[in-house]
Formats: structure tokens, C-alpha cells, sequence
């Protein structure tokens, strides 16, 4: 090989040096390899999203779908307010856990309308989607 194999990262003393006998080139660790990808980890971001989707049930409601168990609503104002709750509340807690604080959270909400044949408009769905990107916390 004309150039040296760098290696940079915490496993890169178990594997390099074996690649380097291979391939037969020169092989340099710099002495603070093992911490060289933290930098990726603290200047990258957490990012977290979850989706709902309230439908009509074939009693006249509405059903949330996305969530653990069947969740029904007489009004589809109900449902959005709960679903839109309910995905704060965990979008905010999944971001705690992977190690954000931020807790500004976006939401995006559609609705799918069709058009049936004799012109008379279908509502399909409302879809809920929430999500929250933040900076790693630093210890």
C-alpha cells in the first residue's frame, strides 16, 4: 500500500492492525483513537417521530390507530385532541430517554379525502404525525 490505514474510533485497536498485516501496509493509531467518533456523537442530533391515524368506524365514530388497544371517540375534535396528547407526551418521553431535553415538538395533520364516483366526498383518514429533533444533552 502507498499511504498509511488511520484509524480513528474505540474499536479500531482490535481489528486495524490485523487488516494492516493483510493487506501489508503501514499501520498508524493515534493515541486519542478511541474518543475520535465522539465528536460525530455530540455535534449529531436525536430525532423522533410517531405517527396516528384516526378512521371511521362502522358505527358512526372513530377509531385511533397507532396506539396500544382500540381506542373509539363519538367526535373526530375528541380524537384529534387526545391523539395529539398522547403524541407530545411520548414524543417527549422517547426524546428524554435517547438523551435530548428539548421538548419542542412538531406536528403535522392531514386529511385524506377522496372522491367516490357520483361526486360526493369520502373521508378516509386524519393522520397525526409528530416529531422532535434536539442536540444530545452534555454530561
Amino acid at each position: 500500500m502507498q499511504h498509511p490505514l488511520i484509524g480513528i474510533g474505540a474499536p479500531v485497536n482490535y481489528f486495524l492492525p490485523a487488516a494492516g498485516k493483510i493487506l501489508g501496509g503501514e499501520v498508524i493509531i493515534p493515541d486519542d483513537a478511541d474518543v475520535a467518533n465522539a465528536l460525530g456523537a455530540v455535534t449529531s442530533n436525536v430525532a423522533i417521530k410517531q405517527q396516528l391515524s384516526i378512521r371511521p368506524d362502522m358505527d358512526g365514530g372513530f377509531i385511533l390507530q397507532g396506539v396500544a388497544g382500540a381506542k373509539h371517540f363519538g367526535h373526530i375534535d375528541v380524537a384529534e385532541s387526545w391523539a395529539v396528547d398522547y403524541l407530545k407526551n411520548r414524543i417527549r418521553e422517547m426524546a428524554r430517554i435517547a438523551g435530548t431535553s428539548n421538548q419542542k415538538v412538531e406536528m403535522e395533520i392531514v386529511d385524506h379525502i377522496v372522491d367516490a364516483a357520483d361526486g360526493t366526498s369520502l373521508f378516509l383518514e386524519r393522520s397525526l404525525q409528530a416529531s422532535l429533533t434536539g442536540s444530545p444533552d452534555l454530561l
